[in-house]
Protein backbone atom coordinates (compact mmCIF):
# COMPACT_ATOMS: atom_id res chain seq x y z
CA UNK A 1 0.00 0.00 0.00
CA UNK A 2 1.31 3.45 -0.89
CA UNK A 3 2.73 5.22 2.15
CA UNK A 4 3.15 2.00 4.13
CA UNK A 5 6.39 0.81 5.66
CA UNK A 6 6.45 -2.05 3.16
CA UNK A 7 6.19 0.44 0.30
CA UNK A 8 8.96 2.55 1.90
CA UNK A 9 11.41 -0.30 2.35
CA UNK A 10 10.66 -1.79 -1.08
CA UNK A 11 11.62 1.57 -2.57
CA UNK A 12 14.67 2.10 -0.36
CA UNK A 13 17.88 2.33 -2.44
CA UNK A 14 20.22 -0.64 -2.43
CA UNK A 15 23.95 -0.68 -3.01
CA UNK A 16 25.04 -2.22 -6.34
CA UNK A 17 24.50 -5.96 -6.69
CA UNK A 18 27.12 -8.11 -4.95
CA UNK A 19 28.27 -5.21 -2.76
CA UNK A 20 30.02 -6.35 0.43
CA UNK A 21 28.67 -5.58 3.88
CA UNK A 22 30.97 -3.00 5.38
CA UNK A 23 31.56 -2.09 9.01
CA UNK A 24 31.26 1.38 10.52
CA UNK A 25 34.97 1.97 10.00
CA UNK A 26 34.76 1.21 6.27
CA UNK A 27 36.35 -2.23 6.45
CA UNK A 28 34.57 -5.28 5.08
CA UNK A 29 32.71 -7.67 7.37
CA UNK A 30 34.44 -11.03 7.75
CA UNK A 31 31.36 -13.06 6.76
CA UNK A 32 30.28 -12.08 3.25
CA UNK A 33 28.08 -15.16 2.66
CA UNK A 34 25.09 -14.22 4.79
CA UNK A 35 23.54 -11.48 2.67
CA UNK A 36 21.66 -11.18 -0.60
CA UNK A 37 21.59 -7.38 -0.85
CA UNK A 38 22.80 -4.32 1.05
CA UNK A 39 20.75 -1.24 1.85
CA UNK A 40 22.27 2.14 1.04
CA UNK A 41 21.47 3.25 4.58
CA UNK A 42 24.43 5.20 5.98
CA UNK A 43 26.04 3.80 9.13
CA UNK A 44 27.21 6.27 11.77
CA UNK A 45 31.01 6.51 12.05
CA UNK A 46 31.04 4.79 15.43
CA UNK A 47 30.10 1.35 16.73
CA UNK A 48 26.49 2.34 17.47
CA UNK A 49 24.23 1.13 14.68
CA UNK A 50 24.10 -2.57 15.54
CA UNK A 51 21.15 -4.98 15.35
CA UNK A 52 18.30 -3.35 17.29
CA UNK A 53 19.73 0.06 16.39
CA UNK A 54 19.39 -0.68 12.67
CA UNK A 55 15.73 -1.59 13.11
CA UNK A 56 15.17 1.53 15.23
CA UNK A 57 16.91 3.60 12.55
CA UNK A 58 14.62 2.23 9.84
CA UNK A 59 11.51 2.94 11.94
CA UNK A 60 12.70 6.48 12.63
CA UNK A 61 13.69 7.17 9.02
CA UNK A 62 10.32 5.93 7.80
CA UNK A 63 8.30 8.07 10.22
CA UNK A 64 10.47 11.08 9.37
CA UNK A 65 10.01 10.54 5.61
CA UNK A 66 6.27 10.05 6.07
CA UNK A 67 5.93 13.38 7.85
CA UNK A 68 4.98 11.62 11.08
CA UNK A 69 7.96 12.76 13.17
CA UNK A 70 5.63 13.55 16.08
CA UNK A 71 5.23 9.78 16.42
CA UNK A 72 8.95 9.03 16.77
CA UNK A 73 9.62 7.74 20.28
CA UNK A 74 11.63 4.88 21.74
CA UNK A 75 11.96 3.57 25.27
CA UNK A 76 15.49 3.36 26.59
CA UNK A 77 16.72 0.28 28.42
CA UNK A 78 15.84 1.85 31.79
CA UNK A 79 12.26 2.48 30.60
CA UNK A 80 12.54 6.23 29.90
CA UNK A 81 10.52 7.27 26.84
CA UNK A 82 12.83 9.30 24.63
CA UNK A 83 10.49 11.03 22.20
CA UNK A 84 11.68 13.04 19.23
CA UNK A 85 9.28 15.98 19.76
CA UNK A 86 10.94 16.71 23.13
CA UNK A 87 14.37 16.53 21.48
CA UNK A 88 13.22 18.81 18.66
CA UNK A 89 12.18 21.39 21.25
CA UNK A 90 15.78 21.53 22.48
CA UNK A 91 15.63 19.10 25.39
CA UNK A 92 18.64 16.84 25.89
CA UNK A 93 19.30 13.84 28.11
CA UNK A 94 20.75 14.17 31.58
CA UNK A 95 22.08 10.84 32.84
CA UNK A 96 23.04 9.86 36.37
CA UNK A 97 23.60 6.13 36.67
CA UNK A 98 20.29 4.52 35.70
CA UNK A 99 18.34 7.76 36.01
CA UNK A 100 17.52 9.80 32.91
CA UNK A 101 15.60 13.05 32.53
CA UNK A 102 15.21 15.96 30.11
CA UNK A 103 17.15 19.21 30.44
CA UNK A 104 16.50 22.18 28.16
CA UNK A 105 19.81 22.92 26.40
CA UNK A 106 19.04 24.09 22.85
CA UNK A 107 16.51 25.98 20.79
CA UNK A 108 13.85 24.40 18.59
CA UNK A 109 15.39 22.63 15.61
CA UNK A 110 13.52 20.31 13.25
CA UNK A 111 16.38 19.76 10.81
CA UNK A 112 17.34 16.31 9.55
CA UNK A 113 20.77 16.74 11.17
CA UNK A 114 19.13 17.18 14.58
CA UNK A 115 16.98 14.11 13.90
CA UNK A 116 20.13 12.08 13.19
CA UNK A 117 21.69 13.30 16.43
CA UNK A 118 18.53 12.16 18.23
CA UNK A 119 18.88 8.72 16.61
CA UNK A 120 22.50 8.48 17.78
CA UNK A 121 21.48 9.10 21.38
CA UNK A 122 18.65 6.56 21.16
CA UNK A 123 21.19 4.00 19.97
CA UNK A 124 23.46 4.79 22.94
CA UNK A 125 20.78 3.95 25.50
CA UNK A 126 18.38 1.52 23.77
CA UNK A 127 18.90 -2.00 22.46
CA UNK A 128 17.30 -5.40 22.07
CA UNK A 129 16.05 -5.40 25.68
CA UNK A 130 14.15 -2.13 25.32
CA UNK A 131 12.93 -2.91 21.80
CA UNK A 132 11.71 -6.34 22.89
CA UNK A 133 9.76 -4.71 25.72
CA UNK A 134 8.00 -2.51 23.15
CA UNK A 135 6.80 -5.55 21.21
CA UNK A 136 4.07 -8.18 21.42
CA UNK A 137 4.26 -11.70 20.03
CA UNK A 138 2.28 -12.41 16.86
CA UNK A 139 1.40 -15.46 14.77
CA UNK A 140 3.07 -16.04 11.41
CA UNK A 141 -0.31 -15.64 9.70
CA UNK A 142 -0.28 -11.93 10.67
CA UNK A 143 3.29 -11.17 9.59
CA UNK A 144 3.95 -7.86 7.84
CA UNK A 145 6.93 -5.68 6.95
CA UNK A 146 8.37 -4.06 10.07
CA UNK A 147 7.76 -7.08 12.29
CA UNK A 148 10.82 -8.80 13.68
CA UNK A 149 12.27 -11.91 15.16
CA UNK A 150 13.85 -10.70 18.38
CA UNK A 151 15.64 -11.99 21.44
CA UNK A 152 16.19 -9.31 24.04
CA UNK A 153 19.42 -9.65 25.94
CA UNK A 154 23.00 -8.56 26.43
CA UNK A 155 23.77 -9.64 23.88
CA UNK A 156 20.53 -10.41 22.10
CA UNK A 157 19.67 -10.04 18.45
CA UNK A 158 16.86 -9.06 16.12
CA UNK A 159 16.16 -9.25 12.42
CA UNK A 160 13.44 -7.26 10.69
CA UNK A 161 10.83 -8.48 8.22
CA UNK A 162 11.67 -6.40 5.15
CA UNK A 163 8.99 -7.66 2.77
CA UNK A 164 6.06 -10.09 2.67
CA UNK A 165 4.39 -11.76 -0.29
CA UNK A 166 1.37 -14.06 -0.50
CA UNK A 167 0.48 -16.20 -3.51
CA UNK A 168 -3.01 -17.00 -4.75
CA UNK A 169 -3.11 -20.11 -2.54
CA UNK A 170 -2.42 -18.03 0.56
CA UNK A 171 1.15 -19.24 1.02
CA UNK A 172 3.29 -16.62 2.80
CA UNK A 173 6.93 -15.80 2.21
CA UNK A 174 9.08 -13.01 3.64
CA UNK A 175 12.51 -11.42 3.53
CA UNK A 176 14.61 -10.72 6.62
CA UNK A 177 17.11 -7.90 7.12
CA UNK A 178 19.64 -7.20 9.85
CA UNK A 179 22.40 -5.06 11.19
CA UNK A 180 24.85 -6.73 13.56
CA UNK A 181 27.94 -6.34 15.70
CA UNK A 182 30.21 -4.54 15.07
CA UNK A 183 27.97 -1.82 13.61
CA UNK A 184 27.56 -2.54 9.90
CA UNK A 185 25.43 -2.05 6.80
CA UNK A 186 21.78 -3.05 7.07
CA UNK A 187 21.39 -6.01 4.73
CA UNK A 188 18.94 -8.59 3.38
CA UNK A 189 19.73 -12.05 4.73
CA UNK A 190 20.08 -15.26 2.80
CA UNK A 191 18.06 -18.29 3.86
CA UNK A 192 20.36 -21.13 5.01
CA UNK A 193 17.80 -23.67 3.76
CA UNK A 194 18.36 -22.54 0.16
CA UNK A 195 21.14 -20.03 -0.27
CA UNK A 196 20.15 -19.32 -3.87
CA UNK A 197 16.72 -18.07 -2.70
CA UNK A 198 16.67 -15.53 0.17
CA UNK A 199 12.91 -15.81 0.81
CA UNK A 200 11.72 -17.50 4.01
CA UNK A 201 8.52 -19.54 3.52
CA UNK A 202 5.91 -19.93 6.25
CA UNK A 203 5.37 -23.55 5.19
CA UNK A 204 9.06 -24.22 5.93
CA UNK A 205 9.07 -22.37 9.24
CA UNK A 206 10.10 -24.39 12.25
CA UNK A 207 11.87 -23.61 15.51
CA UNK A 208 14.57 -23.04 16.30
CA UNK A 209 14.62 -20.71 13.27
CA UNK A 210 18.11 -20.59 11.79
CA UNK A 211 19.23 -17.41 10.09
CA UNK A 212 22.79 -17.11 8.76
CA UNK A 213 24.21 -15.69 12.00
CA UNK A 214 21.62 -16.29 14.73
CA UNK A 215 19.03 -18.81 15.89
CA UNK A 216 15.61 -17.70 17.16
CA UNK A 217 13.30 -19.68 19.40
CA UNK A 218 9.52 -20.05 19.20
CA UNK A 219 7.68 -16.92 20.32
CA UNK A 220 10.34 -14.58 18.95
CA UNK A 221 8.20 -13.22 16.06
CA UNK A 222 6.97 -9.87 17.40
CA UNK A 223 5.42 -6.54 16.43
CA UNK A 224 6.55 -3.10 17.53
CA UNK A 225 4.09 -1.14 19.66
CA UNK A 226 3.85 1.72 17.15
CA UNK A 227 3.45 -0.55 14.14
CA UNK A 228 -0.07 0.71 13.45
CA UNK A 229 1.75 3.66 11.85
CA UNK A 230 3.91 1.39 9.68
Amino acid sequence: MEGSFQDYIRSYPLKPDKSPVTLYDGSEKGNQTSHAAVFALPVFDSDLQQCADSVIRMYGEYLWARGASDRIAFHLTNGFLMDYPSWREGNRLAVDGNQVWWVKKASYDDSYETFLLYMKYVMMYAGTLSLDNECTAIDISRIKAGDMFIKGGSPGHCVMVADVAVNRDGDICFLLAQGYMPAQDFHILNNPLHMEDPWYYARELSYPLKTPEYVFQEGSLKRWYLSDFL
